[in-house]
């Protein structure tokens, strides 16, 4: 559940750097379809998909220093199989969806410090899933250091139950402007790759800025009663995305940003409805490419 815990951390890192409106609020968004191309599967057969993910945060300034902000997040992932082996040539998941709720509450001090705490709930299933298997809840905790202008650091964790088992993951904010056209810091919370990881950028003009960067993403989710590999199971899905991003700010409201890249290391793992273990199948580099629109009011 890492990457539902700093979609949170990276909307506020955002925040921060945003106007207000009249009344202290800002209203960040995102829509973000992802295209995935055919890769193959270690004991053989293919895989490909298509993914669809949308994020809104809301942020209220309570005053100059403390910020109130509450999220909502929903994904969902199409996959076709194409003779799969390590399953016996049966499809072993098709749809599946997520939903996260989240509030948000952020402490700038005097000195330079950031302090942001999140909790929320999220639903990871298959179509069809049962809800009260799919639902896991946890928190996220970060402290960061305005160090110089330009330049903020800092250390969190993140912890959650899990559809199985609990889980603790540390996790680094870097958010350094290296002079005026060059940054280095997590990446979008828009697109593919997400939030837990690095991206060094380039802006080519005030509105035009590439980027290259690579992340880590854990997925999981419960699989439906009617399953033909694992009723009621657990499919875990693991990568490393690297990517190139071309992004265009055409106003406060309204930027667009490309991502084509590849997920590396890729695993698929499936539990049984016990939690125990019945397969992992590594896979080839998974081609991506996705398109997001994201703004802020």
């Amino acid at each position: 559940m890492f990457k539902t815990a700093l979609r949170a951390l990276a909307l506020t890192l955002a925040a921060t750097g945003a106007a207000h409106a009249a009344d202290g609020s800002t209203l960040n968004y995102s829509l973000t379809p992802v295209l995935i191309g055919d890769f193959n599967l270690d004991s053989g057969g293919k895989a490909s998909g298509t993914w669809m993910t949308a994020d809104f945060a809301y942020t209220k300034a309570l005053d100059a220093q403390r910020q109130v902000g509450l999220s909502f997040g929903a994904g969902r992932q199409n996959w076709s199989f194409d003779h799969p082996t390590a399953w016996g040539g049966k499809t072993p998941f098709e749809t599946l969806h997520r939903f996260n709720l989240a509030l948000n509450y952020t402490y700038m001090s005097q000195s330079g410090w950031m302090y942001n705490f999140d909790t929320g709930v999220s639903y990871a299933g298959e179509s069809e899933a049962k809800t009260s298997d799919s639902l896991s809840y946890g928190a996220t905790a970060f402290a960061a250091k305005m160090l110089q202008p330009g330049l903020l650091l800092g250390v969190g964790v993140s912890a959650w139950t899990g559809l199985d088992d609990a889980s603790v993951f540390p996790f680094v904010v870097v958010n350094w402007q290296i002079n005026e056209n060059w940054h280095l810091g997590n990446p979008l919370a828009s697109g593919p790759a997400g939030p837990a990881g690095l991206e060094l950028s380039y802006k080519v003009n005030p509105k035009f800025e590439l980027g290259v960067g690579g992340t880590w993403r854990s997925f999981e989710h419960r699989l439906a009663q009617k399953n033909a590999v694992a009723a009621g199971g657990r499919v875990e899905q693991n990568s490393v995305p690297v990517f190139v991003r071309a992004g265009y700010q055409f106003s406060r409201e309204f930027a667009l940003d490309l991502h084509v890249g590849a997920a590396m290391a890729g695993e698929i793992i499936i539990d049984n409805a016990q939690g125990q273990e019945i397969s992992k199948e590594k896979h080839d580099a998974m081609p991506f490419a996705a398109i997001s629109v994201s703004g802020r009011f």
